[in-house]
């Protein structure tokens, strides 16, 4: 897979921010908490594929200059240190977070949370062998284990779309289900794409939920809006470097106004098509009138 030219400029101004970091003597950000966003650990080349070594860097590198914890413990706990801390989370709940991610947070004493995709469908492109779901076993363990689980929807749309009684089967009706499956209460949710709206919100409150993620590229706040909590995606093109410097006071405001600049651009790509969608139907219904 090519490097999108997006994420080159995203390399270039990393780069960039690097060097203005080494000349001002910037220091790592210390008291700032980050949530990671990871997907799946694999070699195969879709662009949210880590590669099994580079996840393990990163998490070696991070052990060195911040405190890794839980997900509910940026919450529920002061920091043990000065050291900014980070949280991991993985979306979608592939099969190779078990058989790598596990192994390698299990050796240094960490754990994760998983936000499940309940229908256990892929939506992506590529080869799936190494991108199959977990399987109740595998989670049940993880949960044994420590690790966390929230809920990514079961059809991974994007929830802006839908209307009030397809968001109540996503969000509500979809939520009891799992519980059910698993047996045990799911009390955080992930966006889909990140994204979400003021409808989308007042569905999410009604199915019971504490918290719920975006992916909008900057730090934690405590006080920001329970149901908008920031996170950091992470692609294959994302080097334990890239990584080291977006950890920093300037990475971060970069990453989080490059990851705003990139959903602009989507949401106007998605108008453009629902407009074309429009056009098209309203030519179909003039022609059919014509015909009658």
């Amino acid at each position: 897979m090519k490097i999108p030219i997006s994420l080159l400029l995203r390399k270039f101004c990393i780069k960039l921010i690097g060097k203005i970091n080494q000349l001002n003597g910037s220091s790592m950000l210390l008291k700032s908490d980050v949530i990671l966003c990871y997907h799946s650990l694999s070699k195969d080349n879709w662009l949210f594929s880590i590669n099994p070594q580079e996840f393990e860097k990163h998490i070696t590198r991070l052990r060195e200059v911040r405190e890794i914890v839980k997900v509910e413990e940026l919450f529920l706990k002061k920091p043990s240190t000065c050291l900014g801390r980070v949280a991991i989370t993985f979306d979608d709940g592939y099969k190779n977070v078990y058989k790598i991610a596990f192994p390698i947070l299990k050796k240094y004493s960490l754990k994760a949370c998983v936000f499940i995709n309940s229908s256990k469908i892929v939506n992506c492109e590529g080869s799936f062998s190494n991108r199959k779901p977990l399987s109740l076993e595998e989670i049940k363990e993880l949960k044994r284990n420590g690790w966390d689980f929230g809920y990514h929807t079961m059809t991974h749309s994007d929830l802006r779309l839908l209307s009030l009684n397809a968001l109540n089967q996503e969000l509500v009706e979809g939520k009891s289900k799992l519980e059910s499956k698993l047996g045990f209460r799911v009390d955080y949710l992930a966006y889909p794409f990140g994204v979400c709206s003021k409808k989308v919100i007042s569905v999410v409150k009604r199915g019971g939920y504490k918290k719920a993620f975006t992916i909008a590229g900057g730090a934690v706040n405590k006080k920001d809006f329970p149901y908008q909590i920031d996170r950091m995606l992470i692609d294959r093109f994302m080097t334990n470097d890239d990584l080291n410097i977006l950890l920093t006071n300037k990475g971060l405001f970069f990453n989080k106004l490059f990851t705003k600049i990139l959903r602009y651009k989507d949401d106007l790509f998605l108008l453009l098509t629902q407009f074309a969608n429009s056009i098209k139907l309203f030519k179909k219904t003039l022609l059919g009138l014509e015909i009658t």
